[in-house]
């Protein structure tokens, strides 16, 4: 059975922004940001879970990808993600998936890959991070080789029940055994950011009504 966080860790990460939790990985050493995912709709903010997915070219015979198979793993809140070998050409993810992604509960997507009928992504809602676009359908282009093992994602090692956290800014993979040291080195340069940022804006402020600026 999949490990999972717990919910009370899960909500603490969700104050934060891929930002603070990449700066905690360079305190702590972890390669753990993920290259070059963009997200598909601005302003999601997803965390939750990895359910992940192992994608292939089809050789020699064309097989069927099985999202449905790994939607059925997912509880809600989780977020799938998607090692599609770094295709830019075969779009793993698309509408239809991701009414059926919705309808199951699935939170976001991440894909290291590509991803297709953007505007029904978008018109849907569902939180989709890729490194391509594409018109060009993964179906008998691409097959799942595995549900729930670790792959590779964005050059960052997944495994499942590691935490995504992804944003306008792109997708960090916290390890799960790992978690709640990096809840506590984010907690304090949260708090510190806070600060500063609010004596900033005090600055600012104030600044304004003597027009300086």
């Amino acid at each position: 059975m999949m490990r999972r966080p717990k919910k009370e860790q899960i909500d603490i990460i969700k104050k934060f922004n891929t930002t603070i939790i990449s700066d905690t990985f360079d305190e702590m050493e972890i390669h753990g940001t993920m290259l070059d995912l963009k997200p598909i709709i601005s302003g999601k903010i997803v965390v939750g879970p990895a359910v992940t997915v192992y994608e292939r070219p089809v050789i020699p015979f064309p097989e069927k990808l099985r999202l449905g198979e790994a939607m059925d793993a997912c509880e809600p809140g989780d977020v799938i993600v998607i090692d599609a070998g770094n295709d830019p050409y075969a779009g793993t993810w698309g509408g239809l998936v991701s009414i059926k992604g919705l309808l199951k509960g699935v939170a976001g997507v991440v894909v290291d890959g590509a991803a297709r009928d953007i505007s029904e992504i978008r018109e849907y809602g569902m939180p989709t991070w890729s490194k391509y676009v594409t018109p060009i359908s993964g179906v008998r282009r691409l097959k799942t080789v595995s549900i729930n093992e670790p792959i590779h994602c964005g050059g960052v090692l997944v495994s499942p029940g590691d935490v995504i956290i992804a944003d306008d800014d792109g997708v960090c993979c916290i390890p799960y055994d790992k978690l709640d040291e990096v809840i506590k080195i984010s907690n304090q340069m949260y708090d510190w950011e806070q600060k500063v940022m609010g004596e900033l804006k005090k600055g600012l402020s104030e600044a304004f009504k003597k027009r300086v600026i």
